[in-house]
């Protein structure tokens, strides 16, 4: 990820044929796609020169926070006051994972989504202290137990060889810029 207001871009090498100046800048996906799942799914459906529709989609999560928020408490929220929550409600919005079940209803498409429960945990989505860690940390492990089997037939999908219809890993010659970041 690279949300502008926490992380600075990537520039990551890329094919003449995606851009002619060989690299392009990313910031993270949630900016334009909350969800990068249904552009995962429709780049996979595009590059398969074979007619092979078998499709592995990996969807990891950043947490569920089933907050509640009382009439009382948001009645006088201006704008200001809806910024946090509504960031905090988009990135955990459990319509993502009802569309890309919907999307992936196909027996050639396996998807699996892993997405942690943050047990109301109030964590705000550039809180890196160690408490929070500790909290994160500790839901997923909880989420890896719970999955492990789910988890190791994936992990046994992608240590499969690869289709010879896979191109160069992108990013192989990923650059950072020289220098200190400017911040506002």
């Amino acid at each position: 990820t690279a949300a502008p207001s926490y992380f600075p871009p990537v520039r990551l090498g890329v094919p003449p044929s995606i851009s002619a100046k060989g690299y392009v800048a990313l910031v993270d996906g949630g900016i334009f796609a909350n969800d990068p799942g249904p552009r995962a799914l429709e780049e996979a459906r595009s590059i398969s020169s074979t007619g092979d529709r078998s499709i592995l989609l990996l969807s990891i999560g950043t947490g569920a926070n089933r907050k509640k928020y009382a009439f009382d408490e948001v009645w006088k929220w201006g704008a200001l006051e809806w910024i946090g929550p509504l960031l905090e409600i988009m990135f955990t919005d459990s319509a993502v994972e009802k569309q890309m079940k919907i999307a992936t209803n196909d027996p050639a498409i396996k998807y699996v989504r892993l997405q942690a429960d943050l047990e109301n945990a109030d964590i705000a989505l550039d809180d890196s202290d160690p408490a929070a860690m500790a909290i994160l940390t500790r839901v997923y492990q909880k989420l890896v137990e719970l999955r492990k089997d789910e988890i190791d037939l994936v992990v046994q999908e992608l240590s499969l060889p690869k289709s010879p219809q896979c191109g160069p890993k992108p990013g192989i010659d990923y650059e950072r810029p020289q220098g200190a970041r400017t911040h506002l």
